[in-house]
């Protein structure tokens, strides 16, 4: 016996909603498994499988029957996509696993200049991935700013800035235990703009590092420090009097800690 005509197209929406999160929690699976993610990627997948039970529940029996009595549920083409899909994930789980680490990060950023300026403040997004040789940081810090407009009238207000840092280490050797140092170069990419609009900087530059860096709980966790020296060349835009429209050379000197988690 048929469910009432209600109760049909209801059970019809349920599986196609099941149908769609299946793909979706698959393809889901898939660039979190190529993103090296891990534990993300098991969830994506035991998700699936309980959509998948709930597709093919022998309650939802009258899904199938509504669908094949009006020729709306194509068993060849449900049957391709579902091979396509999990033909993917079986690719990307063939490319290989790799370990991420992640974590956040505090700056203390001194500079040196032609003028007195306040050191930054900063929080940062540490990155590495095991397939790349490089430590990625994006950095957000804020200092006091104060110049003089083109009138010669004294402005003070903040200054915001963006960065993007890079690092290659060339030995991260043991010193006893757990307790490891490390050293290398790299480069930065910064943008800054002060907090009334007036004023932006953009800059890059080379960047020397070294540090210590310990590995806790079988390799979890990670916690860092390290000193780096940033000489950058730095143009200028806007009512700053003293430099807009000059190329000058600040030298950073940013301290940093922080925590990292190997997945």
């Amino acid at each position: 016996m048929y469910y009432s005509e209600k109760k049909r197209v209801g059970q019809l929406v349920r599986f196609r909603a099941c149908r769609t999160s299946l793909v979706a929690a698959l393809a889901l699976a898939c660039v979190a498994h190529c993103l090296a993610f891990r534990r993300i990627a098991f969830t994506f997948i035991s998700f699936s499988i309980f959509r998948l039970q709930s597709i093919f529940d022998a309650g939802d029996k009258s899904c199938y029957d509504f669908e094949k009595r009006f020729f709306c549920y194509r068993r060849k083409s449900m049957k391709k996509k579902l091979i396509a899909v999990f033909a993917a994930f079986v690719v990307s789980a063939g490319a290989g696993v790799f370990a991420t680490g992640i974590g956040p990060q505090l700056n203390f950023d001194p500079v040196a200049t032609r003028y007195l300026n306040p050191p930054a403040w900063g929080l940062a997004c540490s990155m590495k991935f095991d397939s790349i040789p490089l430590y990625f940081a994006g950095i957000f810090d804020i200092a006091p700013h104060f110049y003089k407009d083109d009138d010669g009238a004294a402005v003070a207000t903040a200054r915001l800035g963006l960065q993007v840092t890079a690092d290659y280490w060339f030995m991260n050797p043991e010193i006893i235990g757990l307790w490891r140092w490390f050293w290398g170069v790299g480069g930065a990419v910064r943008t800054d703009f002060t907090a009334n609009g007036k004023n932006f900087y953009l800059a890059t530059g080379p960047r020397a590092l070294v540090g210590m860096n310990w590995h806790f709980a079988d390799g979890f966790l990670e916690l860092y420090v390290q000193q780096a020296i940033q000489p950058e060349l730095q143009f200028a835009f806007g009512e700053d009097g003293s430099a807009n429209g000059v190329f000058y050379i600040p030298v950073y000197f940013p301290s940093s800690v922080g925590l990292r988690f190997w997945f």
